[in-house]
Parts: C-alpha cells; structure tokens; sequence
C-alpha cells in the first residue's frame, strides 16, 4: 500500500516564494495576509539564506479577525504601508488562512482601491496610493497550491497581467523571465551572455540588483531592482525568454496579450541546453557569437573530458524542489551519471516506475542509499550524515554556507564551475578511500586500536 501522507516535506512556502519575487523590484514591498508567525518566519528563513535583511510585513491576523474575517485588517494596512513606506508597488499575498477561509480579497480590493483582476480597467485609486503612484496587485499563495516556485510564478504573472503595456516593439529588448530557482550569479550571467549580442535584457524579478550585497545602507524596501517602468515595457520587447517550466504561463500572458515571440529552456545548466541558448540569441541579434563565449564553450569541453573518468557511471540522488532537478539531472546525464532519486518530479528510474510528483525528505532518504552524491538544499544535512554521502548544497534554503546566493551554474562558465565542484567532491572521496583501505593506513589503524584496548 502506497504511503498516505507527507513526512519533513521538501518543498517551501508559495507565499514565500512570492515574497523572494517582490524583492526584485525596486521599491516593492510584501505584505502577508496572514498570521504573525508566517511573516516572521519568512523573514527569518529568506533572510538567512541571501544573507541580506529583508523586509516583509503583515496583516498579523489574530483570533477574532481569523474568525469573522481580516479583510477590514487588510485595508488598513495597505494604507498604513503606502503612508509609511511609499512603495513602488504592494504585492498583497494570500495565505492558506485567507485562501481557505474564502476571503474575496480581490473584490475589496477593487472596490476599496479601483484595482485587481476583476476590474483591470478601473482607474480609481484610493487617494493614498494615487498620492505615492503606488500599485496594488494581488498574489493568492495559499500553501496546497505547490511550493516556493509555484508562488513565485505567481507573482511574475501577476505582475504582468496588471502591469505590462502595449507599444511599438523595441527591436532589441529581450525579456528574461528567470525561475526561482536561478541565483543571484546566475541572473547575472544570463545578463551578460544576452548583452555580449547587442540586446537589452529586462529581468523580471532581477534580483541581481538588490539582493547581491552591495548596497551601502538598508532599508525595507528594495533599494535596487527591476524598474516599474520597465515592466510596463515588456510587453514591447521583440521577445520573451521563459527559463524553468513554472515561468512558461508568465511567458504565455505577454505572447497572448501583445505577440510577443516566446522561448521556453528548462534550464541553462549544461552544454547541450547553452548551445540552444546561444544559438537562439545568434538568430535574435544577426550576430555570431563572440570570442569570450566561444573560449568558454572550448573550456567546458576540456573540463568535461578530464574529469569523465571519475564522473562516469556515479549514481546521483537530488531532492531540490520545482524548476531546479530538471537542468542539474540533464547535466549530470550528459556526464555519463545515473539518477537514482529525484524527489520532487516524476522521473523514470532504472526500474521503469516513476516518483511522486513532491517528495519528501523521508522518500529521498529511502532511495539515496545507495547514491555517490546527494544534491539538496541545507535540509539534507541530516540525511547525508546519516547514510554517509556527501552532499552539495544547492537550491532554496541554503543557511549554513556562506556564497551560495553568487555562485554561477548557468551558462558555459557557471556548468564549468558545477562539474568541477562535483569532480572533486568526487576526487575527495577517492583520495580517503585509498588511504583508508592502503595496507600502510589499515597498520596503523590496527596499532591505534591495539594501544587503545591497552
């Protein structure tokens, strides 16, 4: 009989994962139609993750509001934040306590503020938002809607549903629509790698520019970030670049609304999927392919012949949550490795039957056994000490290493950095294996044990 519930479940919060979106405009805020604890919970976990303070705020709905109903909690502080913090947008995220209630969040806010999906046309803002030209966009997040990418997603949509603008197309802009799972460094490559052919990417979320640790100076709104101006310009760009399956939808409203040509990658991790990249941006620009780019590519190749001896035929077990197993797994394929769990996602294993669309921390550990490298986030410390694996932390949460949010595994030069960091990972091991079984090494383990006892 088949398992009937979730034990340590991989996947994270949709309301934070639309939370981690906002971060990258600049000057939006995220407000939790929730109870306290899911703000500050939040905060806590996004916080320790980039490495950077990040400001979330709350309806913090208590025990009567949740009973009656918090929508009168929800107005007031939609003024309350626009009078304090004039932000450039305020994304209202609904919760499972709001969702599952059946609070009609859109509808007062609509008829409270002129605005939301059930009436996109109204132009009559209430008069403190008019006043700081702030929008007003509502993200439904309850948690049985998915996990952090779903709500992420979800905010992207809904901020180009509401937000994205007609007009004559600017030939060379470039809209990139990166999933959650993408770091900080890799956001910036992509920049780099589309810019290297004369176009001009528009990053939405880009928080490359706020959450990269190099403002002087704090405050609760993102200081840095894509400009609203420039997501009202999306829906002018020559064409739309959807990166990861869950961004597909978000690429679907602008092709729908304005025409707009739509690309989809399930990742930029690999040879083959950078080669179609690449190929794609040759036939946008008119341009071949510069030298840089070129040198990388030859570099990767290099890379992937000298290690393919002790990465061939290594048994791989990931448990990383949405987007993320789909580019690693491709990679680690190219590389001659066999995937033995992949928690998150249906992924035929060697025995033809297929794994539960979302895992657990329960299921991965059951079949990473017998599994030479275990890629998770920070919650698969426990599993990969226990079974004695290493581990390579990637993904959402990673808390207890510093740098994860800057490292590179997009693009020729970041699949380079990828594979050395699991070669030597496997080279590590290969090196403690020969002196733990060399007949010098087990001597001397015998004579320690001997003076022990003694």
């Amino acid at each position: 009989m088949g398992k009937t519930l979730t034990v340590n479940p991989l996947k994270t919060s949709p309301a934070l994962g639309a939370a981690y979106a906002l971060q990258g405009i600049k000057g939006a805020i995220a407000l939790f139609h929730a109870a306290p604890g899911c703000t500050f919970l939040g905060k806590v976990l996004m916080t320790q993750h980039v490495k950077e303070p990040v400001g979330l705020v709350g309806t913090d709905i208590k025990e009567m509001p949740t009973i009656m109903g918090g929508l009168d909690e929800l107005k007031n502080k939609i003024l309350d934040v626009t009078e304090k913090f004039k932000p450039s947008v305020i994304g209202v995220i609904g919760t499972a306590l709001s969702e599952v209630r059946g609070e009609d969040v859109e509808t007062v806010m609509s008829s409270e503020f002129g605005v939301g999906s059930k009436n996109k046309q109204s132009k009559g803002f209430h008069s403190e938002l008019r006043t700081h030209n702030s929008e007003l966009i509502y993200i439904p997040c309850p948690d049985y809607m998915g996990g952090f990418d779903d709500g992420y997603a979800k905010a992207v949509e809904v901020m180009l549903e509401n937000m994205a603008e007609a007009g004559p197309v600017i030939s060379d802009q470039i809209n990139i629509l990166p999933s959650a799972f993408l770091t900080i460094g890799d956001l910036e490559e992509i920049k780099e790698t589309v810019s290297a052919f004369g176009l001009k990417p528009v990053v939405l979320p880009d928080l490359s520019l706020s959450m990269d640790g190099s403002k002087a100076r704090y405050g609760i709104l993102p200081l840095d970030g894509l400009h609203i101006e420039e997501i009202k310009r999306m829906g002018r760009a020559a064409a739309t670049i959807a990166i990861g399956k869950s961004m597909q939808k978000a690429g679907e409203i602008l092709r729908q609304k304005f025409k707009t040509p739509l690309y989809s990658f399930g990742g930029l991790t690999g040879l083959e999927a950078m080669d179609e990249f690449i190929k794609l941006l040759m036939n946008l620009s008119g341009k071949d392919a510069p030298e840089n780019i070129r040198r990388w590519r030859k570099r990767l190749i290099d890379g992937m012949v000298d290690t393919h001896l002790i990465m061939a035929d290594k048994k791989i077990a990931i448990g990383l949550d949405g987007d993320m197993p789909s580019g690693i797994s491709s990679f680690c394929r190219e590389m001659g490795m066999s995937l033995i769990a992949d928690c998150p996602s249906p992924f035929p294993l060697p025995s033809g039957e297929r794994v539960r669309e979302r895992g657990d921390l329960e299921d991965l550990e059951d079949m990473a056994r017998d599994a030479d490298l275990l890629i998770a986030n920070s919650h698969g410390k426990e599993i990969s000490d226990r079974l004695g694996i290493p581990l390579l932390r990637m993904g959402f949460p990673v808390y207890d290493r510093f740098g994860e949010t800057l490292k590179v595994r997009v693009g020729y030069r970041g699949t380079l950095n990828f594979l050395f960091d699991m070669a030597n990972i496997f080279q590590e091991g290969r090196n403690e294996s020969y002196h733990r079984n060399h007949p010098k090494r087990q001597g001397m383990d015998a004579a320690i044990h001997s003076e022990h006892q003694c």
